[in-house]
């Protein structure tokens, strides 16, 4: 799952500013993982009544379940469970979902429910087959949690849905541990239902964004990502751009996830994906978060041979440019080098893994089709550095040379690009 804390990319950014003096794809490319800050309160409208399902384990039952649960994990050991097998995993699922709704447990659901349920599933004893059986059960029945009065049961329920897994992460292979894509249905149902608590919605775009990105083995069909790039942009298009909290982080999250959906379009052929994070990017008064964000999102899908680069890299350009006037007026504010970095890794990737997966602008240009806007980004980028390094390589940065932003403003105005539909099915950006 995504960190859930605040970490800056300034770490990462620093030793990837030391690599820019070459593009090879043989070269490292060492980070950290980066977070903006932490969400605002959530909000939403929670049931007032909420009725216990026939399957609810009171606190006695699952005291005395306990005792029981033991000798039937064991059942996950076989890659074919019988339905007895089914039936007596079912009972697991039963106890850790009534478990999140227990009071005492209220304000540890995280390590007393949770933590303990995905250590369960994932114990390295249990095969895949056995680890789905016990998976499909759990997602049959918590949308019957999801209504829930309480904020914090529906929260860490949906947190419990979002980090389910199918396989362990392996350290010796650097993978994460891979998400049980089935999920990804019920999170969608989650963005599109009205009743949900907006932080809710935020928990779900986070889940949809882990399955796409880590989804590793491919079992995410494409007609499936089509269906998240739907359910995403039309969660989108429903928030007005705001100053509110809950509304820009919200967009944020949204535009966060759209980045790993890994397509332009739907199933229809129309350019959903790739026009919101443009329409996202190019907003000058959608908030510098998400604007930034959508910039390393657009980077990371996979561009095709007619996609126009040179409108992506301009409005990006453009970015910076409003990024860097709004730092000169309060260049004390703890939040640029977040923003900045955003922008940084539109063009160079954290990893040399998202290198290899053609992430950033500098790396999308090496791909067939795409060769012949090399020397359009290439200078936006060399032109963007000294702003880049004036911002994320001092302790505390202070000002942009006026020599600088001039040098920039200048080339953006002057390199503009005549095309403005960003794929031939676009509407031209206004």
């Amino acid at each position: 799952m995504f960190p859930l804390t605040r970490q800056s990319f300034v770490k990462s950014v620093l030793i990837l500013l030391c690599l820019t003096s070459g593009l090879s794809s043989q070269q490292s490319v060492y980070a950290q993982a980066g977070g903006a800050a932490a969400p605002p309160p959530a909000a939403g409208n929670a049931p007032a009544k909420w009725m216990p399902p026939s399957w609810y384990m009171d606190t006695g039952a699952a005291d005395k379940f306990e005792r029981e649960k033991i000798s039937i994990l064991q059942f996950m050991k076989t890659n074919n469970p019988s339905n007895a097998q089914v039936k007596q995993l079912s009972r697991v699922a039963d106890y850790y979902l009534s478990k999140i709704t227990h009071d005492e447990v209220r304000q540890s659901i995280p390590k007393a429910v949770n933590q303990r349920l995905l250590s369960d599933i994932l114990t390295p004893s249990a095969r895949p087959n056995g680890r789905a059986a016990l998976l499909d059960e759990i997602l049959k029945k918590i949308p019957e949690i999801l209504n829930h009065p309480s904020d914090v049961v529906r929260t860490n329920a949906l947190i419990l849905l979002s980090e389910m897994s199918i396989e362990p992460s392996d350290f010796q292979k650097k993978t994460p541990a891979v998400p049980y894509t089935p999920t990804h249905k019920i999170l969608i149902q989650v963005l599109e239902d009205s009743q949900q608590l907006r932080e809710s919605k935020i928990i779900a775009s986070r889940g949809l964004a882990r399955i796409c990105r880590d989804d590793i083995n491919n079992t995410l069909s494409s007609n499936e990502r089509s269906d998240v790039a739907n359910a995403l942009t039309s969660a989108i298009q429903a928030i007005p751009v705001s100053s509110e909290d809950e509304d820009w982080w919200y967009r944020f999250r949204l535009v966060e996830a759209l980045g790993f959906v890994n397509r332009l379009d739907n199933v229809n052929g129309e350019p959903v994906v790739i026009d919101t994070i443009l329409a996202t990017l190019s907003n000058p008064k959608e908030h510098l978060l998400v604007r930034s964000q959508a910039a390393l999102s657009i980077s990371r899908l996979p561009l095709a041979g007619s996609t126009n680069v040179q409108l992506i890299t301009s409005q990006i350009s453009k970015l910076l440019l409003r990024l860097s006037v709004e730092f000169m007026k309060d260049p004390q504010a703890d939040h640029w080098r977040d923003y900045f970095s955003r922008v940084f890794l539109s063009f160079r990737p954290e990893t040399q893994v998202e290198a290899d997966k053609g992430w950033g602008l500098l790396y999308q240009v090496r791909k067939g089709g795409l060769g012949g806007n090399s020397a359009y980004v290439e200078a936006a980028f060399e032109r963007a550095m000294p702003i880049f390094k004036a911002i994320l390589q001092p302790e505390t940065p202070t000002s942009i040379p006026a020599s600088i932003l001039k040098t920039f403003q200048e080339w953006v105005q002057n390199n503009l690009p005549s095309n403005k539909k960003v794929t031939p099915a676009s509407k031209a950006l206004e």
